[in-house]
């Protein structure tokens, strides 16, 4: 690869329990994208994923080929896991409180928000995780990732190396989108649509 390498970051389409805010959703989307297939063989046109089967369903419903990275996992949310925010914030409103202001909180046991930016910045910094694609023109298309919003809110803040409490201030929902530029270290944020 010559340049700095392109990025296009997704968070998958809702899922069925979505409306709910469910820690730790593996659920399957509501319904596939209807998007066309991107431009050229499907082959050439590799998404790398998430291991929810959410962001696997977004990516072929809009015509890419997976490849699955465990790095892209939403964080372990411990013994919140397939809870809902309204079961949380009943049953351990303190706990919650402190989860959505503090990144270095664990009140479910699991992994922190800082460990899951972590995690996200290594991954940013190794080798292209895919082919280089070119579009219909030839030139070098951006590599697609597809994960959860929460993910994609993290990988905003890991790619800019700014403090973990910034995730707070990003938002990125269901069918969110993301535009990176950058190599390794360093990373520039291009666009960023809260949801298509």
């Amino acid at each position: 690869m010559t340049g700095p390498r392109r990025l296009r970051v997704q968070a998958h389409a809702p899922t069925a329990r979505a409306s709910a805010l469910v820690f730790g959703d593996t659920g399957s989307l509501v319904r596939p994208p209807t998007q066309d297939p991107p431009v050229g063989s499907r082959e050439q046109r590799l998404a790398l994923c998430g291991p929810e089967p959410a962001c696997a369903q977004s990516a072929t419903g809009a015509g890419w080929a997976v490849q699955v990275s465990d790095q892209l996992r939403g964080p372990d949310c411990g013994h919140w896991t397939g809870r809902t925010l309204a079961e949380i914030a009943a049953a351990d409103p303190a706990g919650l409180a402190g989860w959505l202001a503090d990144p270095d909180a664990r009140p479910h046991g699991g992994e922190t928000l800082t460990k899951l930016i972590g995690r996200l910045t290594t991954l940013l910094r190794l080798p292209d995780q895919t082919p280089v694609q070119a579009d219909a023109d030839g030139d070098e298309a951006p590599q697609l990732w597809l994960a959860t919003p929460l993910v994609v809110r993290a990988l905003v803040v890991a790619a800019l190396g700014a403090p973990p409490v910034v995730l707070f201030a990003v938002d990125v929902s269901f069918g969110g989108e993301v535009l990176l530029s950058g190599s390794g270290r360093r990373w520039r944020l291009q666009g960023l649509t809260r949801n298509s």
